[in-house]
């Protein structure tokens, strides 16, 4: 589990970046943010798909 105030640090990076470049996130960044990944998911955001990570908005799925 992630540490609170680093956590939610992470996750407001991950979000900015989302935001900044678009919603497909590689390998590299999965891992990097895979408790943020793993909320998201949780809530129907993230799919796992041919190693990549595409966070998906609300109600999509």
């Amino acid at each position: 589990m992630m540490p609170g105030e680093r956590g939610g640090t992470l996750c407001l990076r991950l979000l900015k970046r989302l935001l900044e470049e678009g919603p497909l996130v590689d390998g590299r960044e999965a891992s990097e943010y895979s408790e943020c990944l793993r909320l998201l998911s949780e809530g129907g955001g993230a799919v796992e798909s041919g190693g990549r990570v595409k966070v998906l908005p609300e109600g999509f799925l």
